[in-house]
């Protein structure tokens, strides 16, 4: 059965939470490459990209987005069996899992942390977290290697250590 171009752009636009393939162009016009980070030296060349296992993409996406502030960069599927969220250069991946992987509370005991995200700002980006009523499980700390962060919880138990 023949399928228009047009309906699978306004489709794949859809999906992706644009209004139209003209507005999901526009944004990819003026995003920065896939992988690109802001103030990345010369030498730098790689980075990775965490994927978290999630019981339901589109509320994990809800809750990077309205508690932790990241922007949703897409969904896939309907119902979004894929997904991907970011803010400030870091990106975090969710993958539907119709069964943990871990047992999430071994996860919780044993404090497994699923993702470290660099933050510059992270006692800024505490306050911020803390206003939100996002589940903090180590608050803000200073640590013995040097360095401070704190870890957040997310709806299916993954652990996100925000690092400064």
């Amino acid at each position: 059965m023949p399928f228009p171009l047009h309906e699978a752009q306004e489709i794949i636009a859809l999906e992706a939470g644009y209004t139209s393939w003209a507005d999901l162009k526009t944004s990819a016009d003026t995003a920065p490459p896939v992988g690109e980070r802001p103030e990345q030296g010369e030498s730098a060349t790689l980075f990775s990209t965490p994927v978290l296992h999630v019981a339901d993409v589109d509320i994990s996406a809800t809750f990077y987005r309205d508690q932790l502030g990241f922007r949703i960069d897409f969904l896939h599927g309907s119902p979004p069996f894929y997904g991907a969220a970011s803010r400030d250069g870091a990106r975090l991946h969710l993958k539907l899992v119709h069964e943990s992987v871990f047992d999430v509370n071994a996860a919780r005991r044993e404090g497994l942390i699923m993702a470290y995200i660099d933050a510059p700002s992270v006692r800024e980006l505490y306050s911020e977290y803390r206003a939100t009523g996002v589940e903090i499980v180590q608050k803000l700390t200073k640590q013995a290697w040097g360095g401070t962060d704190f870890i957040v919880r997310d709806p299916d138990g993954n652990g996100i250590a925000f690092v400064g």
